[in-house]
């Protein structure tokens, strides 16, 4: 896999707020539609707010991806809502992708990983590789059309010392280095 920056810029909205909600899906709802359940769910994927966020599937076998905080991916039959699999994937997975066109599903783990993992076959997945990317990069998107996944980090400064309201503060973006990564086979 290949690994480019594409730029540098100025943090923008990105995602880093720590997660403060558990969650699972309705899974016999559409993706678009699915609704919360807030009580505690082994392997379920951590949430900062109470509405849905839209997570990967292949529209084909009916499979949903979901990163979860256990290093797994979840795979869900979209119909039943049973777990089929769930591969080990790296730490701190703040992502999951799916590209149809390659049967390769994908997690984004801010340790500075990407999974790669194969669809064999709707109930079989194996993981392909785990690429290295740079430590904090965990937003990820999928292009389809092109098969490159994107993703943004920075360098981080050291973190500040933990106070009652923040007990585990995140250490600050250094201004000046986010980047963007583009990954190709």
């Amino acid at each position: 896999v290949e690994q480019r920056h594409l730029g540098h810029g100025q943090r923008r909205g990105l995602p880093l707020a720590p997660f403060r909600q558990q969650c699972r899906l309705a899974p016999a709802l559409g993706p678009r539609d699915r609704e919360l359940d807030r009580e505690p769910h082994v392997g379920a994927r951590r949430l900062e707010h109470a509405r849905p966020v839209p997570e990967p599937h292949d529209r084909v076998h009916q499979r949903l991806f979901a990163g979860c905080g256990n290093k797994t991916m979840a795979i869900v039959d979209m119909r039943s809502g049973k777990v089929v699999a769930s591969p080990t994937v790296g730490a701190g997975v703040d992502a999951a992708g799916f590209d149809p066109a390659t049967q390769l599903a994908f997690t984004s783990n801010g340790e500075g990983t990407i999974t790669v993992i194969h669809e064999d076959t709707p109930d079989k997945y194996t993981v392909v590789e785990t690429v290295p990317t740079q430590r904090g990069a965990r937003t990820m998107a999928v292009n389809p059309k092109t098969h490159r996944l994107y993703t943004v980090t920075a360098e981080f400064g050291p973190a500040p010392a933990p106070t009652a309201d923040r007990p585990r503060p995140r250490p600050p973006m250094i201004p000046g280095t986010f980047v963007v990564l583009e990954l190709d086979r």
